[in-house]
């Protein structure tokens, strides 16, 4: 039996393991195997001396090329124990996939005996749950990736679990709604008061720094400073490491949130998001009452912030969603960046865009 070895990047050294995409194989001829595994004496064809191993090795390394992109993959679409009537817009992915003859499954992030290595991409969906389980989900989000691919990249997507990535987009010069860090170490009646007096809007919205579908985000009275702090030194007892205190723009309340969903380093959709018409609501997701329409043409303004905030992405990017305000002072506002498990509303997305998506997350997943 003729063994040769070729070098992947699906070979862990830390847990010196291999995935399975590194373990597939073909038959070149009766009496030969080739069997595709990592390993160091991959450098054997490259550097050998003699001419013809050379070109053996290039030949092997082609025709695994060619045998890995015609196999079908597997891709997880991973999910939360609870089930998001909103999640049905994914249905749509899931159709484009399938017709690229991608196996699509759609484990629990948190089932400890799922085995992430039977899948060549793992894309965290409709992870909806994951800041209630902070930690648990980072943990889980490194073991993955040494297991195989994750998308988008795995930096990338610790980085935006952290509503902190704010101040790294603001230092790259784009503009976001105005933000105040509280920490355990900075949070007192001072900070609070100076912070509030800085934006000089008559409401502020406290927000959690870890969090999901407004969650725990809170408007006060920008006079009602006790309040204020209160419901700040609750979060960070609780469950946050910081705190986000920020100007409250009536804006929402009559104009809504806008978002640009992209992917493939381009634009693919924009959909506007309404509150309830109830007094004093101010979130737009529709489990709080919230509508949506579709956005036709959103401003090359918007567009160009867009993409430039998704350059920040320490990893690299691959999708996003970018939320906005357009404020009644400060005009278009970032707001928030959404790579880590954007809802992306594909019911107002065109039939080529859900289809160049679905062509995306297949090549990452067929890359060997």
């Amino acid at each position: 039996m003729l063994h040769v070895c070729i070098i992947s990047r699906s070979y862990n050294p830390q847990t010196s393991r291999f995935s399975h995409r590194g373990k597939f194989e073909i038959t070149l001829a009766k009496r030969f195997r080739i069997e595709l595994q990592q390993s160091g004496v991959a450098q054997f064809f490259w550097n050998g001396k003699k001419k013809y191993i050379r070109i053996f090795g290039l030949l092997v390394f082609s025709i695994t090329r060619f045998f890995m992109a015609k196999r079908r993959v597997s891709i997880a679409l991973a999910t939360c124990k609870k089930t998001y009537e909103t999640a049905k817009d994914e249905t749509a992915l899931h159709r484009a996939l399938q017709s690229l003859n991608v196996a699509i499954k759609f484990p629990i992030w948190s089932e400890e005996e799922e085995d992430w290595e039977e899948y060549d991409l793992v894309v965290p969906r409709t992870t909806w749950d994951y800041q209630k389980h902070f930690s648990q989900f980072c943990k889980w989000l490194h073991i993955v990736s040494q297991t195989t691919r994750v998308c988008n990249p795995i930096s990338t997507l610790i980085w935006n679990a952290h509503k902190k990535y704010l101040k790294d987009i603001q230092t790259a010069g784009i503009q976001v709604i105005p933000t105040a860090y509280i920490t355990n170490s900075s949070v007192t009646k001072d900070s609070v008061r100076q912070a509030v007096k800085n934006f000089g809007r008559t409401r502020v919205l406290v927000k959690p720094s870890v969090g999901a579908s407004s969650s725990d985000c809170m408007v006060f009275d920008s006079h009602d400073l006790q309040s204020i702090l209160s419901h700040v030194k609750n979060l960070l007892h609780v469950s946050q490491d910081m705190v986000l205190v920020q100007p409250f723009s009536n804006s929402v309340t009559v104009k809504g949130e806008y978002s640009l969903m992209l992917w493939g380093g381009k634009p693919s959709h924009g959909v506007r998001k309404i509150p309830s018409s109830r007094s004093f609501e101010f979130r737009v997701q529709e489990e709080h009452g919230g509508t949506n329409q579709i956005w036709h043409d959103p401003p090359e303004q918007v567009v160009k912030m867009s993409l430039q905030a998704c350059q920040c992405a320490p990893g690299g990017w691959h999708y996003a969603r970018c939320d906005f305000l357009n404020d009644e002072k400060l005009g278009w506002c970032l707001i928030e960046l959404e790579m880590l498990e954007p809802s992306f509303y594909l019911e107002f997305a065109k039939e080529t865009e859900v289809e160049r998506l679905a062509s995306l997350l297949q090549k990452l997943a067929s890359q060997v």
